[in-house]
């Protein structure tokens, strides 16, 4: 459970921390962080 919690975090974290910073790369490429974490 711990190892899911970590990973649902980190999606979430780096999600608004990625569309915070750069919010010109959601018109670009999407990252690989972005193709683990879709559903979220």
């Amino acid at each position: 459970m711990n190892c899911v919690l970590q990973i649902t975090f980190n999606c979430i974290f780096w999600h608004i921390l990625i569309s915070r910073t750069f919010v010109y790369a959601q018109t670009k490429e999407i990252p690989w962080w972005n193709e683990n974490c879709i559903s979220y």
